[in-house]
């Protein structure tokens, strides 16, 4: 459960660029990277700086310095050894940005994980292909920009594992019963019931052939 499909990654492009925007602390940064994956429309890469999701951001390629707008589709926001994978989309290109033969596309069946997502405004889960990342990507921290049906909204979408099912817990045992309590009024008149029959008892005793206690005048 949560785990990720991870078939053969392909399309790796080491390249020199530079990254420029906006990060999540609201501060300019201008930073130097490479790519890890290359397309002629995508690119992953890990840049120090955290930006939010569908941030823009202006790539530069180093080789040939053309450069182009790019879209935050997916990051990651853990980053153990200080660095957050990025996944960008080409928004507008400012000329030939790559200028280099890039590895043919893998076949989708090659390329789309499936992982559990919940979203972060209404946290559904669901079970989905994710063609936005390749599968090594799709793991722990990772978020991703999509459509929510049931927020009727673009919105965050983390990795997560699939909810454990619920176990019933034991009912609990049904406590002894307990004795009634007399109504209000009647105990003093059972009480005065049972002295009246115990007084009686020597009289009962006495016609059933016994002699009964008599005082010094009978």
């Amino acid at each position: 459960m949560g785990e990720v499909n991870r078939p053969t990654l392909r399309g790796t492009v080491v390249l020199p660029i530079r990254l420029r925007g906006m990060s999540t602390q609201h501060k300019f940064f201008d930073e130097q990277v490479e790519t890890i994956l290359l397309s002629e429309q995508k690119v992953v890469t890990r840049p120090r700086n955290l930006v939010e999701l569908e941030t823009e951001l202006h790539l530069t390629n180093l080789k040939n310095n053309v450069g182009g707008t790019f879209r935050v589709v997916w990051v990651n926001t853990q980053a153990p050894d200080g660095f957050h994978s990025l996944g960008l989309e080409l928004l507008e290109p400012e000329g030939d940005l790559w200028e280099t033969d890039l590895p043919p596309p893998p076949a989708e069946a090659e390329t789309t994980p499936e992982a559990w997502l919940e979203c972060h405004r209404c946290h559904q889960k669901l079970l989905t292909p994710v063609p936005e990342a390749a599968a090594p990507f799709v793991c722990e921290g990772f978020v991703v920009a999509r459509h929510c049906e049931r927020c009727k909204a673009t919105t965050a979408w983390g990795f997560t594992t699939q909810g454990e099912p619920e176990v019933a817990s034991p009912k609990p045992a049904e406590p002894f019963p307990q004795p009634r309590e007399p109504a209000p009024g009647s105990s003093g008149k059972k009480a005065r019931g049972r002295s009246a029959q115990q007084g009686t008892r020597p009289h009962q005793h006495a016609r059933q052939g016994h002699p009964a206690e008599v005082g010094d005048d009978a």
